[in-house]
């Protein structure tokens, strides 16, 4: 409730009005729509593509090999993994102040309860006390933010421990006033410094000064966007089950297993070749089971130590929620010079990103948010800087597309403000600014493979762009309460394969079939089943004889995590490798036996004592710039807007994704609309909410925390892969699919934004106005600003 306090006042008396409007007899046909009920038609979609018969499996449209079963219910998760017979069960303990010093800690009346067995504390840990965050395992003594772990409570059930764990009290001291958000952080100068001449390092091109000396026009303004939860559907979740000499067997839903045995070493003093993790799959992931994924395997790791028995834990939605970070809200105040045409002849932005308690993951993701921001405009005097904020709050971290959605959020916006200051179309200032091929960036990379004037142009063609620009200024002349807007949004998104390191082991068994461990983890995103029709590609055999296998730190250690967009399409070009050492070894046979099928192939090859196990590593060289190749894509977003409640109904998107030549269209389609959501959601409906006294979250559930659901996705949903488009640098001509899309999102704000406008100027208020994401209903409604005594019946 906290900031809608005059929103509910508001309410109360629009809805009164609306009430009547609906009954009145005869009434001005501009004001009928404040009392007629939207009444909003079932969801459908339209999907084009294109595939390469010649090709298939590859490019097929396949559903994900493991759709069923999951579907079903029938397919594993960590916390469907039976318990061993002894095992007791983990909840945290988290700290209820925002910043101060922890005295003592009252396990009494937990450690009463029947069945509840332990109280684990920093005491208990035996080596370092550090998390991947960077952050004490279990508090020592300084709390840095409200929900940080003081402890663990140990039981016989998951149950008991949950309950448990609200009976243990906490004395705390030198309690202080905390920071709790980017504001808060700018007034205390509450900054990590990175660089000592700077807080970070700027990204410049050309000369600022002059920029603005040639403009028409200089404007200043800031925009900004909040934080956001990874709202994975399985939360934070493992188990360990200790096993002879010394060894360890982890079950973790994680995303990033090859880093895990090198934190269990530091919390324990074990070495890491005791550790042996095995993972099936993550019931989602989207960075929250990155780094975050590692502390609890620590502190169930140790209480497995101390009672020599296995240990599980899976948090609750709250604890999850109140312990971990996700993205990084980001606010940027701007500066811009342009000519009265839409030129922009100068850009000069300070961008504030909070980093959290501790700046764990964030200098990566700051970094890339700086020299995305460009976006697809060529801007030949720029410059950025930055600053990472440190507040009591969670410790943020990398959330699907970090850096980049910010980056297109907060530039699409500036674009936006300059074409209302303008009085021009936000889509013809737009396409002015776009680079040209062969432009270079202010980062120094050089766009060979430019295609977004194609794209631009093909999205506003096959969406009727022009026509429904005049139908919605059509309707927004006829309707004063309701109103639509409309907005266009390209998206330029850098991708890096290099530093980030996969294999694939592929053993051919005596029948002919196919069993392939790779180092990725299936997070949803369908790694397994590109991997899957890669590996049949190449060795030229049906899917049906392919197999993938879990993940297992034995099998593919010492590899990246799963994240970046890239992870499927490196597994992928692993396994295809390991593909062609059997098919070299095997040449010879083939040669002399042309006419022999894959059975009678393998068994030569058995007879000629050729190994049926194959290993192959992808481990691309650096490159002496910032990205191998960029994805292009571009979205129109189409809304109707309830002025007087906030209410924001989206009637039409229309998507076009270069995924490069795709290696199955069923999948990319699919990661195209759900990256798409969540984009949506993101600027839509979630708002991360904190008590200003304590730090507390408020927003840790689903009664103030809103993903977008059902009715939140577009009445009509157009989704197209560009067609002839292969990417001459990744594997089998593909292009990252799984987080650009995401940016697209922002199409849907500003469409909601240019709604706003309209009613604002037709009711004689400004046009330009600073409106924040995300746009909630309240946050709507208020920047209508409708003042009571325009609700009139004539």
């Amino acid at each position: 409730i906290y900031g809608r306090i005059q929103y509910r006042k508001n309410l109360v008396i629009n809805i009164f009005y609306k009430c009547f409007v609906s009954i009145l007899p005869s009434l001005p046909p501009t004001i009928v729509s404040a009392g007629t009920n939207y009444i909003r038609p079932l969801s459908s979609g339209k999907e084009a593509y294109q595939t390469n018969p010649g090709e298939y499996p590859l490019s097929q449209y396949i559903p994900k090999i493991e759709a069923k079963s999951q579907t079903s219910g029938e397919a594993q998760y960590v916390d469907d993994i039976p318990s061993p017979p002894g095992t007791l069960y983990g909840a945290y303990v988290l700290a209820n102040i925002g910043s101060g010093d922890l005295v003592s800690i009252d396990a009494s009346a937990a450690l009463a309860l029947p069945g509840v067995v332990d109280f684990l504390s920093a005491k208990d840990i035996p080596a370092t006390n550090i998390n991947a965050n960077g952050i004490e395992i279990f508090a020592s003594k300084t709390i840095i933010y409200n929900g940080q772990p003081i402890g663990m409570v140990l039981a016989q059930t998951q149950a008991l421990a949950n309950e448990a764990s609200g009976l243990v009290t906490a004395q705390y001291t030198n309690v202080k006033p905390g920071i709790y958000s980017i504001q808060d952080a700018i007034k205390a100068q509450s900054f990590y410094v990175i660089n000592p001449k700077d807080i970070n390092s700027p990204v410049s091109q050309g000369s600022v000064a002059t920029g603005f000396s040639q403009s028409d026009q200089v404007f200043t303004g800031s925009t900004a966007c909040g934080g956001q939860i990874h709202f994975h559907m399985e939360p934070q979740v493992c188990m360990v089950v200790p096993g002879e000499n010394s060894e360890f067997q982890i079950f973790s839903a994680t995303q990033i297993p090859s880093y895990m045995g090198s934190f269990l070493t530091s919390a324990t003093g074990i070495p890491a070749n005791k550790f042996t993790i095995s993972v099936r799959r993550c019931g989602g992931g989207y960075g929250g089971k990155l780094t975050n994924s590692i502390g609890p395997v620590q502190a169930i790791t140790i209480a497995s130590i101390k009672h020599r028995c296995p240990i599980r834990t899976v948090l609750t939605l709250n604890s999850n929620l109140r312990q971990f970070g996700g993205r990084h809200p980001a606010l940027a105040d701007y500066k811009v010079g342009v000519l009265n045409d839409g030129t922009i002849k100068a850009l000069q932005m300070s961008v504030y990103v909070d980093g959290g308690c501790a700046i764990a993951d964030t200098e990566p993701v700051a970094q890339t948010l700086l020299i995305n921001l460009p976006n697809c405009y060529n801007i030949q005097n720029y410059y950025v800087s930055g600053a990472i904020c440190k507040t009591n709050l969670q410790s943020n971290t990398y959330t699907r597309g970090p850096g980049w959605l910010p980056a297109v959020f907060l530039t699409e916006n500036i674009l936006e403000d300059i074409a209302n200051r303008l009085n021009l179309d936000p889509d013809v200032v737009k396409r002015k600014n776009f680079y040209n091929k062969g432009d270079v960036t202010p980062t120094g990379e050089i766009l060979r493979y430019w295609n977004m004037d194609t794209i631009w142009d093909q999205v506003k063609s096959s969406s009727d762009f022009e026509l429904r620009k005049a139908q919605v200024a059509q309707y927004n002349a006829a309707n004063k309460w309701t109103k639509k807007g409309l907005a266009l949004v390209p998206v330029k998104f850098g991708v890096n394969t290099t530093q980030n390191k996969h294999s694939a082991y592929m053993n051919i068994l005596n029948d002919g079939s196919v069993v392939v461990t790779h180092s990725g983890i299936e997070i949803g995103q369908g790694i397994n089943t590109k991997v899957a029709q890669a590996t049949a590609y190449i060795l030229g055999i049906p899917l049906s004889l392919i197999s993938v296998a879990p993940y297992n730190s034995n099998i593919v250690p010492d590899c990246g995590a799963t994240g970046g967009s890239v992870t499927s399409g490196l597994c992928a070009e692993a396994a295809i490798a390991a593909g062609k050492v059997f098919l070299q070894k095997i040449a010879p046979i083939r040669q002399q036996n042309p006419n022999a099928t894959w059975q009678q192939l393998i068994e030569l090859a058995i007879g000629n004592g050729i190994s049926l196990s194959f290993q192959a590593t992808v481990d691309h060289a650096s490159i002496p710039y910032n990205f191998d190749y960029f994805s292009y894509s571009a979205a129109v977003a189409q809304v109707q807007v309830d002025i007087l409640t906030g209410t924001v109904n989206v009637e039409r998107c229309d998507i076009l994704f270069d995924c490069g030549t795709s290696m199955n269209v069923a999948v990319d389609i699919g990661q195209v609309q759900g990256a798409f959501m969540m984009g949506l959601g993101y600027v839509l409906t979630e708002q991360m909410l904190y008590d200003p006294n304590d730090g507390t979250l408020i927003s840790d559930g689903t009664w103030e925390y809103k993903p977008p659901s059902v009715k939140d996705i577009p009445i009509d949903l157009r989704v197209a892969l560009l067609k002839n488009a292969p990417n001459p640098v990744n594997v089998l001509g593909s292009k990252a699919v799984g987080e650009p899309p995401l940016c697209l999102g922002t199409a849907v704000f500003l469409a909601i934004k240019a709604a706003i406008r309209s009613s604002r100027i037709e009711r004689g208020l400004p046009g330009f106005f600073t409106f924040y994401a995300p746009a909630t209903v309240d946050n709507v409604q208020l920047a209508c600003a409708v003042d009571p005594s325009q609700l009139v019946f004539s």
